[in-house]
């Protein structure tokens, strides 16, 4: 049904722009695969966010390499990488 209505929306618009989970609840690694599956399913390239409030630069650093090694493993085309709310020292 998603990729049913993804492709009709692909036929009418020059520019989709797609949404993931928020990782809120307790199978954030089932979300993670499951975007990472729709999005290589869709052909969209991914613009992944890491956390920065409240972490040091070497937390932000660790948490984006291992996001990037994760989407790299399950051959996701990555645009991107967004750290958001990041106070430096």
């Amino acid at each position: 049904m998603i990729l049913g209505k993804y492709r009709d929306l692909e036929r009418e618009c020059d520019l989709i722009v797609c949404a993931g989970t928020d990782y809120a609840a307790s199978a954030i690694p089932l979300e993670f695969d499951f975007n990472a599956k729709l999005a290589n399913n869709l052909g969209c390239a991914v613009l992944p966010v890491v956390q920065g409030y409240g972490r040091d630069t070497l937390q932000v650093v660790t948490a984006a390499r291992g996001l990037l090694d994760s989407l790299e493993e399950r051959k996701c085309d990555t645009l991107a990488l967004v750290v958001n709310r990041f106070r430096p020292p």
